[in-house]
Order: C-alpha cells, then sequence, then structure tokens
C-alpha cells in the first residue's frame, strides 16, 4: 500500500457515519484516503485475506497499511493527514485512551436512535466512486484481492 494511505472502513446504514465520510471526501486534498463500506463483501474478503476478525458494525476502523485502527486510534489516523485545523485532530492522542474511547463509545453506541439507519448504503457521486474501494469500477486492479487502485489522482472538481 503506498506511503500515506489509509482505508477507511464505515458503517454504510449509519446516516452519522455517512456524514463523516462525506466531510472526510471534501477534506482529503491530498487524496489519502479510500473507503469501504463494512457491510461489502470487499471488506469481509479484505478483513479475511490479512487475517483479522470481522469487524462488528460499531465502530470506524482504519487500516494504515500495517495496522487496523479502531475508535479514537481510528480518529487520530485520519487526523494525522487531514490539512489544516482539522490535522490539530491528531492532539487528542494526548488524552488517555479511556476518556477518548469512552467518549467515542458514547456517541457511537446513539448513532442510530439519534441520527437512524438506512436499509441501503449510502453511494458517492461519480466524482468521488473511484476512492470507494468496496463499488465495482474498472479503476481498481482488483477489488477480489483487495488492492488499492492504482489510480490515485484527486478528482479535478474539488
Amino acid at each position: 500500500m503506498e506511503s500515506g494511505l489509509r482505508i477507511v472502513f464505515y458503517d454504510g446504514q449509519c446516516p452519522f457515519c455517512v456524514g463523516w465520510i462525506k466531510f472526510l471526501l471534501d477534506r482529503d486534498a491530498k487524496d489519502h484516503l479510500r473507503f469501504a463500506s463494512l457491510q461489502s463483501d470487499w471488506s469481509s474478503r479484505f478483513f479475511e485475506r490479512n487475517g483479522l476478525d470481522q469487524p462488528a458494525m460499531d465502530s470506524v476502523l482504519v487500516w494504515d497499511g500495517q495496522y487496523l485502527h479502531a475508535q479514537s486510534e481510528a480518529i487520530i489516523s485520519i487526523a494525522e493527514i487531514l490539512p489544516g485545523i482539522w490535522h490539530g485532530g491528531r492532539f487528542i492522542g494526548k488524552l488517555p485512551p479511556r476518556i477518548r474511547d469512552g467518549a467515542y463509545t458514547f456517541i457511537a453506541e446513539r448513532r442510530h436512535d439519534l441520527f437512524g439507519k438506512k436499509e441501503k448504503c449510502w453511494l458517492p457521486s461519480e466524482d468521488y466512486r473511484r476512492k470507494f474501494l468496496d463499488l465495482s469500477d474498472p479503476v481498481y486492479k482488483s477489488a477480489q484481492d483487495g488492492d488499492l487502485p492504482e489510480d490515485n489522482t484527486a478528482p479535478d472538481n474539488r
């Protein structure tokens, strides 16, 4: 996996989680993020192929090429590559894990009550579709073997 690239696994049926993904799409100026819904076959194959347990749908996960980060560690991993003020989010890592993961869990456990749950996963617009590894698109070398796309250029209309 290319240096700096991260795969963000998210609950594709959760409006709060999808809102978070849309937020990241608008701020990924250096094109470091790729995405996959936790509900997708692609994600299941990815976890199996990498010897990882199939995760529950209660946390965003981030694969950095070596480690699978969950809960607040996933958020910190994303903040490390975001530009501007959002880069400062990495400083939540200075808080004890019990506090930051407690806050994460508090929100995660209530997200469906607060924001609902969709029957089907959200699909991104054409401009961003290439960043979603679980979509069947010829841009990807092989969704079946979990490789990242060769074309890592940012869309022209950010």
